[in-house]
């Protein structure tokens, strides 16, 4: 029995130590910086930087004050990540960090930031700061320079800023479209057509693995570093006819700026004709339209409703492939086809052209 308490009294002195060693690696200067950043109409952040003296680098915590809009995309934890490509904030940015606090014996670093015992060492951090890393070595920072942080304060205030406008606008908009409507401004609204037959059924989240193994063309391009930040989506579309295109988006942290990545699947109801017309050709051609062409042709403030108009085109050119499955018809005003060259046509016209109210196969 005495041998098993000094086992038990060994083991407590050990987590000891090892807490007490915790706290001199991650001791905090006494002194904080907290700065508020007032949006207009849409809230406050609120950012505390903390420098931690034996590591020598800045952490930041970010709360969230007088939002109107909540939701996931809205989390105070990891609003500010990849704020800068590549920079989750989930690591040192000195390579001398890890060596520390293996030789104390620690975890790493990003075990105790995900437990919240830390804020997030962000790269612009540090350059607010004032302090400057060279990847790759471990070298302590150089000393502190007001002429480093003055550089960076103006833009890094203009891209939080942006940040928090692009997230409350994106989080009403997927509110919006989870409620089965799609948010366009009246300048997006003017480029198709007035009336849509397809319409969307369902909206909602898939897992990062979900959108990998649906098979479509570009889930190859949502690599391992892009799936652990991107927030995907499933969305599907259905004709009156019984044609039913699935939509797999993937949003980027850095949304409306990196524009959405959409993978297409095409089916038919049970007891639908089969959309003959709906090859291949035609779903690449009109992935590359919702990827590349409606992205480009946005252009300030309606780029902010990248997803909702890329969703609405994609209803649109679901009309256009049951129309063309269908063989044809009677054309009515919004389904008339500008046909600018003699010979079989490989691909539908998936572009509207608003000025002459006619779909044509766009080029670019």
């Amino acid at each position: 029995m005495e041998e098993a308490r000094r086992k038990k009294r060994h083991r407590k002195s050990a987590r000891d130590e090892e807490a007490a060693r915790l706290r001199k690696l991650l001791h905090k200067h006494p002194l904080l910086v907290v700065v508020e950043i007032v949006c207009k109409d849409l809230g406050r952040l609120v950012l505390e930087f903390v420098h931690l003296t034996q590591l020598g680098i800045v952490t930041v915590s970010v709360g969230i004050q007088d939002c109107a809009v909540t939701g996931a995309l809205l989390s105070a934890e990891s609003l500010l990540d990849y704020l800068e490509p590549g920079d989750a904030g989930s690591g040192s940015p000195s390579a001398a960090t890890a060596h520390q606090l293996r030789r104390a014996g620690l975890s790493p670093l990003g075990q105790y930031i995900t437990a919240g015992q830390l804020g997030k060492p962000y790269l612009w951090a540090q350059r607010l700061a004032g302090l400057e890393f060279i990847a790759g070595t471990q070298d302590p920072p150089a000393p502190a320079a007001e002429s480093v942080a003055a550089l960076h304060v103006e833009a890094t205030m203009k891209q939080i800023r942006a940040r928090l406008k692009a997230r409350v606008a994106l989080q009403g908009q997927l509110d919006a479209i989870g409620a089965g409507k799609l948010p366009l401004p009246d300048p997006v609204s003017a480029q198709l057509p007035a009336a849509r037959e397809s319409r969307l059924v369902s909206w909602h989240s898939i897992s990062p693995e979900t959108y990998r193994a649906s098979g479509v063309l570009c889930a190859a391009e949502l690599d391992d570093c892009c799936a652990c930040c991107c927030a995907c989506f499933l969305a599907k579309l259905e004709h009156p006819a019984g044609l039913q295109l699935s939509c797999y988006v993937a949003l980027s942290p850095q949304h409306p700026r990196v524009p959405p990545l959409v993978g297409l699947k095409l089916a038919a109801k049970r007891g639908a004709s089969s959309p003959r017309a709906a090859s291949s050709s035609a779903l690449r051609a009109l992935e590359c339209e919702l990827n590349v062409s409606v992205p480009s042709r946005l252009v300030g403030g309606s780029r902010a409703a990248v997803l909702p108009t890329v969703l609405a085109t994609a209803a649109t050119a679901l009309d256009v492939l049951q129309r063309t499955a269908d063989g044809g018809g009677e054309p009515t005003h919004h389904r008339l086809t500008l046909r600018p060259h003699r010979g079989r046509d490989r691909v539908p016209p998936l572009r509207y052209d608003p000025a002459l109210h006619m779909f044509t196969h766009g080029t670019g």
